[in-house]
């Protein structure tokens, strides 16, 4: 029997852009955070102008969770009742999710335009931007996905808020220097992306599918190969910007193999095993 890919064309692309841009974003945050603890807050801005000169790391923050955020509403049956979902907060992670990364984006707001910037606000954004992708980590792992129901959603998150974090922080802070983390964040990229659906493939049905499913995805292969080129391409510095740019295509990449080829027990319904 030929084996299923379910959905066949259901990539969620609202959800790819969301967990993307999101997690870029909290990345981000953690290093403006530990920038800001270990050489003290930006100067005293008094005009809009200057703060958004010496807060380009915040608006850089502010304006991906932003999209990511936006893009999240096309995945509702009906956008304009977004608000609506909040109302499960006591046993919906997605709930949850959606709470933590609204707040998210206001204090990324504050540190925008803040007067003067401040360790503690810096360090509170960052926590809640962990937070964030670590509700995003069990919302996307249901029961119904067996592949995904063991952490496995979690570690490609931090991977990606890591990777994609640590690469644009350097954009934004040309005077620092991100590559050691970025190196890293790739490095376990390309681990987990390879070790998730090599494990995979030697388990039960619907698990050992998903790993079939993955290596046969036309977007895993290019998400690997954009990883590894972006980690050479760290070589030269002034390379950084279009390594940066390989990141997002990787992690774009992956989550769309993520969100588009991984199936769940429904995908047999009303067929013989």
């Amino acid at each position: 029997m030929t084996p299923i890919i379910y959905p066949p064309q259901s990539y969620e692309f609202s959800l790819v852009l969301f967990t993307v841009f999101s997690q870029l974003a909290a990345g981000v945050s953690c290093f403006i955070a530990y920038r800001t603890v270990k050489n003290g807050p930006a100067p005293d801005c008094r005009v809009l102008l200057d703060r958004l000169l010496y807060r380009r790391d915040w608006l850089l923050v502010l304006v991906t969770v932003g999209l990511g955020m936006f893009a999240s509403l096309f995945h509702l049956g009906h956008p304009y009742r977004a608000p609506l979902a909040i109302s499960n907060l006591s046993t919906s992670w997605l709930s949850r999710e959606i709470l933590i990364f609204s707040v998210f984006s206001v204090l990324a707001l504050l540190n925008v335009l803040a007067g003067k910037s401040s360790k503690q606000l810096a360090l509170f954004t960052a926590a809640v931007g962990v937070l964030g992708v670590l509700a995003q980590g069990f919302t996307y792992a249901p029961a119904s996905m067996p592949a995904l129901g063991n952490g496995a959603p979690l570690i490609l998150f931090a991977v990606t808020a890591l990777a994609a974090g640590s690469a644009f922080a350097g954009l934004v802070e040309p005077k620092a220097d991100y590559t050691r983390p970025l190196l890293v964040g790739l490095a376990l990229f390309v681990a987990a992306f390879l070790a998730f659906p090599a494990l995979w493939s030697a388990g039960e049905t619907v698990v050992k599918e998903t790993g079939q499913a993955w290596f046969a995805s036309a977007y895993y292969w290019p998400a690997l190969v954009c990883a590894v080129l972006a980690g050479l391409l760290l070589k030269s510095k002034p390379l950084l910007p279009f390594a940066s740019l390989l990141v997002l295509v990787s992690a774009l990449a992956g989550r769309l193999v993520f969100f588009g080829s991984t199936l769940h027990t429904a995908a047999y319904i009303g067929q013989l095993y």
